[in-house]
């Protein structure tokens, strides 16, 4: 019940302190590129229930086939827009998830949310994948400020691991770590 309130009273307030940059992003995102502003994907989180994740649209718009190949983005992926390499690399793109995390789909701290295409994959082929959904995915997580945790996410074995630590462990105190980890990252312009 406290992670529950502290994610409702950060959203709540960090969504109306970001209110102006939202407008912001929203026109640059509108004015360079055609689309929606928002992007809108099924995720799927705690007890395997899908939602729909919100993010700035950081794609052309008439990228995606619908195939799996079009769900992971490279680095120097040609779909993402020149506004969206900058939201990117400052994690902007991800400033609508307060509104799931508002609505209850999403916690500030957990496990990431995958596709639903990714997630049906993934059952397959690792055992004990489904323990991740046991609590809600978060805007950050314990992977995320790893320090090497692009050699992490290659291997999803390793990043299984990790998030089964963070939800074997999970704490509050745990929580602001990582949520102080994320600033700092973030503030560096360090992929998260």
């Amino acid at each position: 019940m406290g992670k529950r309130f502290f994610d409702i009273f950060c959203s709540f307030v960090l969504l109306i302190l970001f209110s102006p940059l939202f407008a912001i992003i929203a026109c640059l995102v509108g004015f360079t590129s055609e689309g929606p502003v928002i992007f809108k994907q099924r995720r799927v989180g705690k007890n395997e229930m899908s939602f729909t994740i919100f993010k700035f649209r950081t794609m052309a718009d008439k990228s995606g086939s619908g195939e799996l190949s079009d769900l992971v983005t490279k680095a120097d992926d040609p779909r993402v827009t020149k506004i969206g390499r900058f939201l990117r690399a400052t994690h902007l793109d991800e400033l609508p998830q307060f509104v799931n995390v508002l609505r209850g789909e999403m916690s500030l701290v957990g496990p990431r949310p995958v596709s639903v295409e990714i997630a049906a994959i993934h059952r397959k082929e690792i055992f004990g994948y489904d323990k991740r959904f046991q609590v809600p995915p978060g805007m950050t997580g314990l992977v995320q400020t790893r320090k090497r945790h692009r050699k992490v996410k290659t291997n999803l074995r390793k990043y299984l691991a990790l998030e089964l630590f963070y939800i074997e462990r999970r704490c509050f105190l745990l929580d602001l770590k990582i949520l102080a980890r994320t600033v700092r990252a973030v503030f560096k312009m360090q992929g998260i």
